[in-house]
């Protein structure tokens, strides 16, 4: 499956100076400190309540630490990150006037940044002044993974380094929302209403490393096992709801809608809801209820691809 997504809409920043990889480090939920140039891992931004400030994919390169955001319509991550910059040697950078990003498929990121099409998942490849980070998988229309990349230009910010055209986009807005939602990925639950538990982000966080903007709401959820809310896939034949409508099992309420998307497939999720107290990995999911503005709408709750394995 070959597609292209235009991310210009997402924020980016650089973190450069002899303070930044301790001063990221010390603001994000993952453990950073080890990176040489070249590495990559998953990350995020939190609140001092353990709520989401952005996802951000964590890139060491040669002239800084890059964070390509994954909230559309991103974050202020300058604004956010200069908050709580006080003494550091360092400098922010925002990219977001100077650089160009997109979202493609492993053909078309290949062709741009060779070798990028055999980066394992928060991995990045660097080409001149493009650089390829394997991201969040999306599916096909048969419900198969396709693997997926950000790929950055930044070529406008280093001039003296040429970097290859971003092709256009193949895929509207809407269209990238209703096969992300297929595929599980957070889309509009990536704010400050959820923690990274809330939507399984458990490969962006590290639980033995020291303290961070909140660490403590975080850790607390895990060890005294409070954490109830789950992001799940909603699977619907027929009928029309919104964000915010309420989710109902065995007449109960047990969330409600957080991200809703044109249908991708019949088979797959056309929305994505946050529910406590409900197991979604039986067979065939769990029938539910999304009781809307007009009438109730049988559906099927599920477990998302997008989820990620809990640490032991």
């Amino acid at each position: 499956m070959r597609f292209v997504v235009d991310a210009t809409a997402r924020a980016r920043c650089l973190v450069q100076g002899p303070d930044a990889a301790a001063f990221v480090h010390r603001m994000s939920t993952q453990h950073t400190s080890d990176l040489k140039d070249g590495d990559a891992r998953l990350n995020v931004l939190t609140t001092d309540k353990g709520r989401i400030v952005d996802v951000v994919h964590h890139v060491v390169t040669g002239d800084g630490v890059l964070l390509l955001g994954v909230r559309d319509g991103g974050a202020d991550l300058v604004g956010w990150l200069d908050r709580y910059f006080f003494t550091e040697k360092l400098t922010l950078v925002d990219l977001a006037a100077t650089s160009s990003m997109v979202i493609a498929d492993a053909a078309t990121t290949a062709a741009l940044v060779p070798g990028a099409e055999g980066l394992a998942p928060w991995q990045a490849r660097t080409a001149g002044a493009l650089v390829a980070v394997r991201t969040f998988d999306v599916v096909d229309h048969d419900g198969a993974a396709v693997a997926a990349f950000v790929v950055l230009n930044r070529a406008p910010s280093l001039p003296s380094t040429p970097g290859a055209p971003l092709p256009a986009a193949t895929l509207s807005a809407d269209e990238w929302r209703a096969l992300s939602v297929a595929a599980g990925i957070p889309v509009d639950e990536i704010g400050d209403a959820a923690t990274p538990l809330d939507l399984g982000l458990h490969d962006a966080i590290h639980w033995a490393k020291g303290c961070y903007i909140g660490q403590e709401v975080i850790a607390r959820l895990d060890t005294y096992g409070k954490q109830r809310k789950r992001l799940v896939g909603v699977i619907a034949d027929e009928g029309s709801f919104a964000a915010g409508d309420a989710v109902l099992v065995a007449g109960s309420a047990v969330g409600a809608l957080t991200s809703v998307a044109a249908p991708w497939s019949p088979a797959l999720p056309r929305a994505l809801a946050l529910v406590k107290g409900v197991d979604v990995e039986a067979d065939g999911g769990v029938a539910a209820v999304v009781r809307g503005r007009d009438g109730e709408v049988p559906v099927r709750l599920q477990g998302r691809r997008a989820a990620q394995a809990p640490h032991d």
